[in-house]
């Protein structure tokens, strides 16, 4: 070891792990490891969102290829018992073609709720297989706009993974 003033700590007693003794950088292993296993978690939570999201897109979008156009009114919200992370539904009422009124809850909520008056209108499309099920027509809430901001999230979170694992694995 280099002979230092004797006032001064020799930085390899600080950090041992990243110096050696003559001061010169050395790897480190452990975080290596840990950026590893946090980039592993990231992808599969990437790739777990990004699935959730496809398959939620796909079935929204069949929903509303195949389903029939009806206009329903939200007659209330309902909240879901999620402590500080509720969510809102909407509750929404239609008549089927053939005269049978139809009730049910939106499959997406958003935490903000609606301050509009209700009743209100909105464009809805039903399976018609299904005739409870629905999909919200248009906007963000609708099931092809929330699988699209999941997928967007998979995507993010697993490129994010990928990054962290490649660096680490780089870094090793």
């Amino acid at each position: 070891m280099r002979s230092v003033h004797p006032s001064i700590t020799p930085l390899a007693a600080l950090r041992p792990a990243l110096v050696d003794d003559e001061g010169n950088l050395v790897k480190d292993q452990g975080m290596a490891n840990a950026t590893a296993i946090g980039g592993s978690f990231f992808l599969l939570l990437g790739l777990v969102l990004l699935y959730a999201g496809v398959s939620g897109y796909r079935k929204a979008a069949a929903t509303r290829r195949n389903g029939i156009r009806y206009t329903g009114q939200v007659v209330e919200q309902e909240w879901s018992r999620g402590g500080e992370n509720s969510l809102a539904f909407r509750r929404v009422r239609w008549v089927d073609r053939d005269g049978v009124p139809r009730e049910a809850l939106t499959r997406t909520g958003n935490t903000a709720g609606s301050l509009r008056p209700m009743p209100y209108p909105i464009e809805i499309d039903v399976d018609p297989a299904e005739p409870d099920r629905f999909e919200v027509a248009h906007g963000v809430q609708s099931g092809t706009g929330s699988g699209l901001i999941f997928a967007a999230g998979g995507v993010l979170f697993t490129l994010l993974g990928a990054v962290m694992i490649v660096g680490a694995l780089a870094g090793a």
